[in-house]
């Protein structure tokens, strides 16, 4: 992570702009150092945290240079993705002090700044501006009354967020419940709790080096699944390249709620995510697995990557069959994938803040969230089982989130590998028996 330097602050006093994030940039002109007193306030603790905790930069763009001027420190995340500027008043200090610019001139500002954020799936993501005012009181109505006005329409590419801290009760205010980089939770646990002496977030544990060899097996049996497609197929051929028909499907393990809630055929939630409707649907889904896979395995290890396809693919096929009649018949790695690309948004954070974390998390959202978002048909040509993805990446998103919630960050490993284990084995002895019963059922075909 990345650690503020001894002596090094984002604070440089009332009206005074600090250096910007990047050298690449004019840099703001800089007023004089104010005087600091004995003790830090919590205005000041707070931008502290803020670049050790969140990977902030003292400084801003010279496109919004008019913040630093009623702000007593401003801060900037910009990673090529993500853009965000903090901006801090500290009232402990002069208890007069407001944030003076109305809306206007913070969303002229921020769609100044709008060719710093990045794109995914061609949308261009929006710029966050927050503003958190520091002081010894709860928020008045004539305080809340003004910051309410700093916020735009939903779909606004500028992103505002205003808060009113009060170090007396350790209540946060917020002027609106649109999610923000630095959260009303985060900013109350800051105020709430012992003040760290270092300046430095914890370091994490680093995972041991791995080869990506579960990763590879479940690609390898990706292929040899859509191998056994067209070695066994029964009736006509469907449409697509090298596509089976839908009785090949349903002969070797396809999902459909009518044969497994009424004939008990359990193990289709097994295989059916080994099977793929074409060439190019088993190609798309491979890449996902490449990439989610890959990032899992090395952080999290082969057994919870096990267990995360599991949960994943069994989540995907249970909403698949409550959402669809008897009629469907559905297959495709898709729902653990997006459970996988769920469970790597959530661990992530265990990545060292920085442009490596970043790229990854992009990946994921741009793969994961298209695939969320229902469209008529997809690349094959065939209906697309987004119940599966949403029921998938919901399961992996879950156990994910709890991972990283349980995980200590002293710890290389995770907590329950053991039991993670023995649950992947489990899950893998209950695919071989599947595939008995596969073959078994295929002989009435």
């Amino acid at each position: 992570m990345r650690a503020c330097r001894a002596g090094s602050s984002a604070w440089a006093g009332k009206g005074a702009a600090v250096s910007p994030p990047s050298s690449e940039q004019a840099p703001v002109a800089e007023a004089p150092m104010g005087e600091m007193p004995s003790a830090p306030s919590f205005a000041e603790y707070l931008a502290r945290r803020l670049m050790a905790d969140k990977g902030f930069e003292p400084g801003t763009h010279p496109e919004a240079a008019e913040l630093v001027d009623v702000s007593d420190a401003v801060l900037t995340y910009s990673d090529g993705y993500s853009c965000v500027i903090v901006c801090i008043v500290d009232r402990e200090r002069e208890p007069s002090r407001r944030f003076t610019l109305e809306t206007p001139v913070l969303e002229r500002v921020g769609k100044a700044c709008l060719h710093y954020s990045g794109t995914v799936s061609g949308t261009k993501l929006p710029v966050g501006l927050q503003f958190i005012e520091v002081g010894r009181g709860p928020v008045t109505l004539e305080d809340r009354e003004r910051l309410e006005r700093l916020r735009l329409g939903l779909f606004n590419k500028v992103h505002l967020h205003a808060m009113h801290v009060d170090t007396a009760s350790g209540e946060v205010w917020a002027n609106t419940w649109r999610r923000a980089m630095v959260s009303r939770g985060h900013v109350r646990g800051l105020v709430q709790q012992p003040r760290r002496v270092e300046e430095s977030e914890d370091e994490v544990a680093e995972a041991p080096e791995r080869a990506p060899v579960l990763t590879v097996a479940l690609l390898v049996s990706l292929a040899l699944a859509f191998a056994a497609e067209q070695l066994f197929a029964v009736g006509a051929p469907g449409t697509g390249l090298l596509a089976p028909g839908i009785e090949t499907l349903v002969a070797l393990g396809g999902l459909s709620s009518r044969l497994v809630l009424e004939h008990g055929q359990w193990w289709r939630l097994f295989l059916a995510p080994l099977l793929h409707g074409d060439l190019i649907h088993l190609l798309l889904n491979g890449f996902c697995l490449w990439f989610g896979a890959t990032v899992l395995e090395s952080m999290v290890g082969r057994t919870w990557l096990g267990l995360l396809l599991v949960v994943s693919a069994l989540g995907g096929g249970a909403l698949s069959m409550a959402l669809h009649g008897d009629s469907v018949v559905s297959v495709g790695a898709s729902g653990a994938l997006m459970g996988l690309l769920a469970a790597v948004l959530a661990v992530s954070r265990r990545l060292p803040t920085g442009q490596g974390r970043v790229e990854v998390q992009m990946m994921a959202m741009q793969l994961l969230v298209p695939s969320l978002i229902p469209i008529a048909m997809s690349r094959t040509g065939n209906a697309v089982d987004f119940a599966a993805h949403v029921g998938g990446a919901l399961a992996g998103g879950v156990v994910g989130l709890w991972l990283a919630r349980v995980w200590k960050r002293e710890h290389a490993t995770p907590p329950g590998t053991r039991w993670a284990g023995a649950l992947s084995v489990l899950a893998l002895g209950a695919v071989v028996v599947s595939v008995f019963f596969a073959v078994g059922s295929r002989e009435g075909w």
